[in-house]
């Protein structure tokens, strides 16, 4: 499966295809002592936006049932 720009993929989940990303911000700062401090916030569309597919699968995991990411 090649990867495209502009979604995030997760390890064995149900959704291969990975999730379109909405918003990405990434960022920076210095505190007082110096340190560098790097944040970013990321927003993916729902998991199942693009599936239209029922999770008829066997249970296996938590981690690879449709119904536990779509919760999250």
């Amino acid at each position: 499966m090649e990867r495209q720009p502009g979604r995030i993929y997760f390890l064995d989940n149900p959704y291969p295809n990975g999730h379109k990303i909405t918003t990405f911000v990434w960022g920076g700062q210095l505190d007082e002592q110096e340190h560098l401090w790097l944040h970013f916030h990321l927003v993916s569309d729902t998991y199942n936006a693009e599936d239209d597919s029922e999770d008829t699968d066997e249970f296996v995991s938590n981690w690879k049932s449709k119904g536990a990411w779509e919760n999250f």
